[in-house]
Order: structure tokens, then sequence, then C-alpha cells
């Protein structure tokens, strides 16, 4: 008996055709490790357990039955894109509505020590104390739940998203004391002529800086949060996926784009001020 191939317009004729086709063809989904490892491993990285991620893959099956058999399935939707994506859906979901999983989550990052002092090296090269690094650790702690409770969170790398959090939160309060000073994280970054980043090296700049990224919009000031200034977490396959572009590339141009609308905008600043 000849093996069939599936392509994903197969799978969605099959599923319409109903009977035996559609079995094999949910069959084939439930045991190719493609689309099981897409699903299990977005709920990984968010910290749900394996009991919950086979769960959540079983009901994205379900899902994707019923979307196709109502005939809502668009031709160039892709089998893999759709399953990540309702994973996410229903995982926010989860984190929302029950409170055991959502303790989970959060004792799965409190628990992560490489995080704890990623954050709190950060927070330490920029003014920080140690004592400073612990009180947002824990700041961020209590305002992640509030923000997985409020249904903010659409999924990705949680971590990353918790590191922003802190470090936003670190942010807040040196704009408090007016004492705004990030560390340049793109000293290493093969493109730092005439970057924005690089006047944080000159403190007397820091306030300019600041002024000029609170006028970015919220697009721009997100992807060069992500890039410069979450230390080891989000390569730009990573910020395509937390700001939902189709590839790195798209996140790359994106980025510069921002990079250098915010260094005409503190050029802006700092001429009127002469």
């Amino acid at each position: 008996m000849l093996k069939v191939e599936y392509s994903d317009s197969k799978i969605v004729k099959d599923i319409n055709a109903g009977g035996v086709l559609r079995d094999q063809a949910l069959k084939h989904l439930l045991l190719r490790s493609e689309y099981s490892l897409k699903v299990k491993q977005t709920i990984k990285n968010d910290g749900g357990s394996e009991e919950k991620s086979e769960t959540v893959f079983e009901t994205c099956l379900v899902r994707l039955d019923k979307k196709i058999r109502r005939h809502e399935w668009n031709i160039d939707d892709s089998v893999c894109e759709y399953l990540e994506s309702e994973a996410k859906r229903i995982w926010c979901i989860e984190l929302m509505q029950n409170d055991y999983s959502r303790k989970k989550v959060m004792e799965w990052i409190n628990a992560d020590n490489k995080l704890k002092k990623q954050i709190i090296r950060a927070i330490m090269q920029n003014s920080g104390k140690y004592e400073d690094a612990e009180d947002c650790f824990q700041n961020g702690l209590i305002y992640l739940d509030a923000k997985l409770i409020e249904g903010k969170y659409q999924g990705g790398a949680m971590k990353g998203y918790f590191y922003q959090i802190c470090f936003n939160l670190w942010r807040n309060e040196l704009k408090k004391s007016k004492n705004l000073s990030i560390e340049d994280y793109s000293k290493n970054d093969p493109q730092t002529t005439s970057d924005p980043l690089k006047e944080l090296e000159n403190k007397e700049n820091a306030d300019l800086l600041n002024k000029a990224f609170q006028e970015l919009g919220e697009s721009c000031q997100k992807i060069i949060t992500l890039k410069y200034f979450i230390v080891d977490q989000f390569t730009m396959d990573e910020i395509a996926r937390q700001m939902g572009f189709k590839n790195a590339q798209i996140a790359s141009n994106t980025l510069n784009k921002c990079r250098k609308k915010l260094w005409e905008m503190l050029r802006g600043n700092k001429q009127a001020t002469l």
C-alpha cells in the first residue's frame, strides 16, 4: 500500500470530504511530530507542562477540523502556523482563567535563577543597586500576574516578556528620579554608526534620548526595547514573533527604520536646546 503524501491543501480537501479521508487526515496531524512539536514547544516556552501541551494540541486539532468543515479556511493559510497561533490563543485564555495554571507559570519564572541574574545585572548596570533589582523582580511577578489575569499577555516568549516588565519598572523608577542612564547594549552591533543608542554613553544626553524615545510610536518603542534593553533574550527571529512580523528580515528592516527615526528625533531635540 502506497504511503499517502499530505500537503496542507490535501489535508483541507480530505477533512472537507469527510468519512475515512477525514479520519486519515486527522490521524496524520495527530501522529506527525512536526505538528505536535510546534504546539508543544509554544506551550512549554510559556511555562506550560507536558500534560498541558498535549491537551492544547488536541484542542487545536478539534478547532482546525471545525474551521475547515465550516469552510472558514483560507487557501493561503498554513496548517502549522494555524496550530501555533491557536495554541497561543488557547494558552493565553488558560492563564487568564485558570488560577492553578497561572500559579505554575509564576513558580516557573520565579525558579529561573539565570533569568533573575540577567535582570539583576541589567538593573545594576543602569544605576540600580542589588536591592533595587530584587524589588523590581518581585514587583515584576506581581505585575505579570495582573497582566495575565487581565488578558493583556498575547503569547510568545514568556520569560522575555517578564524581563521587559522588570526593566520597564526600573526605567519608570529612573524617570521619576530624573536619573535615566541606560547602558548601551548595541556596542557589539555591527550597525552602530550614528546609532542613537551610542548617545547613552554620554550621560548629558540621557534626558534628550528619553524625551525622543517617549515621542516614538508604541511599535518602535517595543522593537527597540526588545533589541537593546533585554540582555541575552531575543534574536531577530524571536523579535519577529513578538512583533507579529512574518520573518526576521522584516523585523530587522523595521528596527533600522525606528533607529533612524529615533536618531533624527534626538538630533532635532539637541538643536532645539542650542
